[in-house]
C-alpha cells in the first residue's frame, strides 16, 4: 500500500492498492478505510506535472498519461460496456469528419449507406488519432494542428495510397491533405464546431457557417467539370456514373448532410461521454499490424511508400512529444466534456443555406468550363501552402516553447 505525499500537492486521502498484476489497480474513496471496494469502474489520471487535488477526485497523477483502467472486480459487462462505447464514439467522430472530407469535398452518393460505410473507415483511421491525443496530452487548438496531419496521411496514405502518388520528395500532397482532412474535418468540424455548441458559441457558428457554405457551394459546381464526373476512381467508387445535381437536388442533399452533422454533434455528450481514450494492449498490436500489413501491400507498387509514411509521421510525433513536456491544463477530451444543446443547433441553419444559394447562382451564371477548373486549381493550391505554412509555423512555435535541453518527463507505463 502507497500513500500520496501531500506535501507535492495530491490529496494525501486517495491511496493506491496494486496486487500482483501490474495492471490491477484500484482507487479508493477515503470513506473505504476498511478494504472494501466497490465493483464499478475506476479512473487513474498520470500526470508528468503536480496538480492541487480535490475531495472529491479519487485519482493519482504522476506521469504522463491519463487513461482508464479495468479492474478484475469490475463486471465483465462494464469492460463490454466501455467497448461498445469507445467504438459508438468514433463511429460518431468518423460520420462528423466525413462530412466534411467526403460529402463537402469530395463527391455525392445517391446511396445514403454510402456515407455511413465511409464513416466507419474514417472511424478507424480515428482511433489512432484520438489515441495520440491521449498519448501526447493533446490540450489545445494548436497542438491540435500537430495532430491534423497524422490524421490526413492515415487516410491518404493507409486507406489509399494517394499521399505518395506525388513522389518522396514533394510535399504538394501531405500539405493538401493536412488542410482537407486535418484541418477542415478534424480541427474544424469535428474540435471546434464541438467546442463552440457546447459553450454556447452560437454567432461564431453562424459566421463559420456562412463561410462554410460559401466554400461547399463554389468548390461543388467544379463537379461540372468533364475530368471529374466521368473520373474512373469516382465512377468506381460511386458504383456507377456520378449525377450532376441541379440546384434543388443540392439544396436536398447539403440539408441532409447538415441534419448529419447537426445531429452526431447532438449525440455525443448524450449517448457517449469519453474523458479518455486508451485502447486495449491487443487492440494496438492489432492496429499496428494492420497498418504495417497495408503499407506492405502499397510497396509493392510504390517502393517508397512506407518510409514516406514513417518519416511524415515520425516528424508529427517528434513535435508532439517535445508539446507533451510542458502541456498544462485541461486535455482535450475534457474540454469537449458536455451536452450540445438543441438550440444552439439552430446556428448550423447558414451552412446547407449558403451552400444551396452560392450552388443556385453559380449554375444559373453558367460559368465557362475554363473559368471552373481555374477556381478549383487556385483552391487546391492555395489549400496546400495554407497547409504548409501552418504546419511548419507550429512545428516551429511548439518546439521554441519546449526547448530540447529541458529534461523529458517518462511517458507513462508501458502497456
Amino acid at each position: 500500500m502507497v500513500g500520496v505525499d501531500a506535501e507535492r500537492g495530491f490529496d494525501p486521502r486517495v491511496i493506491c492498492i496494486s496486487t500482483f498484476r501490474p495492471t490491477e489497480w484500484l482507487s479508493l474513496d477515503p470513506k473505504d478505510r476498511d478494504g472494501s471496494t466497490s465493483k464499478s469502474m475506476y479512473h487513474v489520471s498520470l500526470s508528468s506535472h503536480t496538480v492541487p487535488m480535490t475531495q472529491d477526485q479519487h485519482s493519482v497523477r504522476t506521469n504522463q498519461r491519463s487513461f482508464r483502467l479495468l479492474s478484475r472486480s469490475t463486471p465483465r459487462i462494464e469492460r463490454w460496456k466501455a467497448g461498445f462505447g469507445r467504438f459508438v464514439f468514433l463511429a460518431i467522430t468518423g460520420a462528423i469528419i466525413s462530412v466534411s472530407s467526403e460529402r463537402m469535398f469530395w463527391y455525392w452518393s445517391s446511396n445514403p449507406l454510402d456515407h455511413w460505410v465511409i464513416a466507419l473507415y474514417y472511424g478507424a483511421v480515428a482511433a489512432a488519432v484520438l489515441w495520440v491525443i491521449q498519448r501526447f496530452r493533446v490540450n489545445s487548438l494548436s497542438s491540435l494542428l500537430l495532430v491534423a496531419p497524422i490524421f490526413a496521411y492515415m487516410v491518404e496514405g493507409i486507406i489509399t495510397p494517394i499521399l505518395y502518388t506525388g513522389g518522396p520528395f514533394v510535399p504538394f500532397f501531405p500539405a493538401w491533405f493536412s488542410f482537407w482532412h486535418g484541418f477542415l474535418g478534424l480541427v474544424g468540424l469535428w474540435y471546434l464546431l464541438h467546442l463552440w455548441l457546447i459553450n454556447g458559441q452560437t454567432r461564431r457558428i453562424a459566421w463559420a457557417s456562412i463561410a462554410m457554405g460559401l466554400f461547399w457551394g463554389m468548390w461543388s459546381i467544379t463537379m461540372l467539370l468533364p475530368g471529374n464526373f466521368d473520373d474512373p476512381e469516382l465512377i468506381e467508387d460511386h458504383g456507377g456514373p456520378l449525377e450532376i445535381l441541379a440546384p434543388m437536388a443540392f439544396a436536398r442533399y447539403a440539408v441532409s448532410f447538415s441534419l448529419i452533422l447537426a445531429g452526431m454533434h447532438w449525440l455525443w455528450g448524450r449517448l457517449v461521454k469519453p474523458v479518455d481514450f486508451e485502447p486495449s494492449v491487443w487492440s494496438k498490436r492489432l492496429y499496428v499490424v494492420a497498418v504495417v500489413t497495408i503499407l506492405v501491400v502499397w510497396s509493392v507498387a510504390i517502393p517508397w511508400a512506407a518510409p514516406m509514411f514513417a518519416a511524415y509521421v515520425a516528424i508529427q510525433i517528434w513535435v508532439l512529444r517535445r508539446h507533451a513536456q510542458g502541456a498544462t491544463g485541461p486535455g482535450l477530451f475534457e474540454q469537449l466534456s458536455g451536452r450540445v444543446r438543441g438550440r444552439h443547433l439552430l446556428a448550423l441553419v447558414p451552412l446547407p443555406a449558403t451552400a444551396a444559394a452560392t450552388y443556385t447562382l453559380l449554375w444559373e451564371l453558367d460559368l465557362s468550363l475554363g473559368l471552373i477548373e481555374a477556381f478549383m486549381f487556385t483552391v487546391i493550391f492555395a489549400q496546400s501552402v495554407i497547409g504548409l505554412v501552418v504546419l511548419v509555423r507550429h512545428i516551429r512555435r511548439t518546439l521554441k516553447q519546449n526547448p530540447k535541453h529541458q529534461a523529458e518527463p517518462e511517458m507513462g507505463a508501458r502497456s
